[in-house]
């Protein structure tokens, strides 16, 4: 399965790198990716979750 960047993806990159040179602070850049990355596999969870169970609903 193919991964395409999304607009809301390359939101988040800009801002935790204008958060890293304002801040000065390159482990809070680190930390910040790491926890927006653990977020997104947890929302990726739930959706695949979420669409096995319309599969069950819908096969009965």
């Amino acid at each position: 399965m193919e991964h395409s960047i999304s607009p809301h993806e390359v939101v988040l990159f800009v801002g935790i790198l204008a958060a890293v040179v304002v801040s000065g602070n390159l482990l809070l850049g680190i930390v910040a990716a790491v926890l927006l990355r653990i977020l997104s596999v947890l929302l990726d969870i739930r959706n695949s979750l979420s669409t096995l169970s319309e599969r069950e609903v819908l096969e009965g």
